[in-house]
């Protein structure tokens, strides 16, 4: 068999983690992805900020609209805002809504004029199809990606901004792919640093026990008994025997824990 030479193997396991890691963010889930250890992206207080049937809202001028509250779904009505719904049920529940409507030209009627609306369509996209992932071609930028099986409903790129309001920006709503922006400080990257780990605490707990029980012992010994010099030692005669104890119970364990192995004087020879 042909061997590779190390530095190139070396080398291609380097593109690969560097393939792999550049702008990968795992969804936590459809609100968090984490980008690495300390670094996430967090858009769950974006929903929170609005009412159940309130979304942030955009339009362009060939009949397209664009409604969004992040990643939880709320209850959009069509004929609540005037739009003519060819449908027995306008009510829609989602995160996502893109509308296409035709508008049509000024109606009069009873003396006043009416500007009416054909419904055309409307794209939903749910909190549940959310996907974090990163933006082709743009290291360290992100996105939300809707996806229905194969298709893709619609794309979000998220910007980080340092103002309290948000924005979604509908960019191209034509074909299959529509794509969006979504300026708010909820879509920057969050730096977070966790705290000690279980085994860290624990060590602390340790070290910290030790100089109470050192000092703490000294003190009362030298003050209440009197003591002086290694008398001083809290238990010091435990302390003094603790490596024979220690090797009877190697002896004890080594002898398959029998309970006269350590009675003998050839087993201390041995040892």
């Amino acid at each position: 068999m042909a061997k590779f030479p190390n530095f190139l193997i070396i080398a291609v396991l380097l593109s690969a983690v560097k393939c792999t890691d550049v702008g990968a963010c795992l969804s936590e889930n459809p609100c968090v992805c984490d980008i690495d250890e300390y670094n996430k992206i967090d858009l769950t207080q974006v929903a929170q900020q609005l009412k159940d049937d309130e979304f942030l809202e955009d339009f362009d001028g060939a009949g397209n609209s664009v409604y969004f509250r992040g990643c939880k779904d709320g209850t959009f009505n069509a004929t609540a805002r005037k739009l003519n719904v060819n449908s027995t049920n306008p009510v829609f529940s989602g995160s996502l809504m893109i509308v296409n409507t035709t508008y049509v030209t000024f109606n009069y009627t009873n003396g006043t004029f009416y500007n009416t609306t054909a419904f055309n369509g409307v794209q939903v996209g749910k909190s549940a199809q959310i996907k974090f992932t990163a933006v082709e071609g743009q290291k360290s930028s992100h996105q939300i990606v809707y996806k229905s099986g194969e298709k893709v409903i619609a794309r979000i790129e998220l910007l980080c901004s340092a103002y309290d309001k948000s924005f979604i920006k509908l960019i191209n709503a034509e074909g299959t792919d529509p794509t969006l922006t979504f300026t708010s400080r909820y879509a920057c990257v969050i730096t977070h640093h966790p705290g000690m780990s279980t085994g860290s605490v624990l060590l602390l707990i340790f070290f910290i026990s030790v100089v109470v029980y050192l000092v703490g012992g000294c003190l009362i010994l030298y003050f209440i008994r009197g003591a002086r010099g290694l008398e001083m030692i809290p238990n010091i005669d435990f302390w003094r025997s603790l490596p024979g104890l220690m090797k009877d119970g190697i002896i004890f364990l080594f002898s398959g824990c029998s309970p006269t192995s350590i009675t003998t004087p050839e087993t201390y020879d041995r040892i």
